[in-house]
């Protein structure tokens, strides 16, 4: 359920609140009605992010060892900033390997580091939401 209220959900300031779900389970249209406060920022998505760092490190069809430490500095960079924000943050983001696994290695690599990105921003958030058939689940 999106919440209309603040009975139904009460954000508070200095948050940092991971939103993730399937496609299309109303985890984006969750986090845009939870952006009430004055200076709140939202990333939508996290999954967008991975590919962006993929993209700048030019490693889609390299192995994953050769290039694994670049990923993890960018993963670490991205975790201090969380961490470091002041104010409401949210982050929007896939739920991955409940699904078929990618025949082509791309994705099978994409979906473990997304798992990995996942893990380690609910490890430094302070609520994490799962938005199941449009149901918010805290976790």
């Amino acid at each position: 359920m999106i919440p209309s209220t603040d009975t139904e959900h009460t954000v508070l300031p200095d948050r940092r609140i991971l939103i993730t779900g399937g496609v299309r389970s109303g985890k984006s249209r969750y986090a845009e009605a939870l952006r009430t406060a004055p200076g709140a920022i939202l990333i939508d998505c996290l999954g967008t992010w991975l590919t962006a760092v993929i993209d700048r490190l030019g490693t889609w069809e390299e192995p994953l060892g050769s290039w694994q430490g670049a990923f993890h500095d960018q993963l670490q960079d991205l975790i201090t900033a969380w961490r470091a924000r002041r104010g409401l943050a949210l982050a929007v983001t896939n739920e991955v390997g409940w699904g078929l696994v990618s025949p082509y290695r791309s994705g099978r690599v994409f979906t473990e580091l997304l798992g990995v990105v996942n893990q380690e921003m609910a490890a430094v958030s302070d609520e994490v939401i799962m938005i199941v058939a449009g149901r918010a689940l805290q976790l």
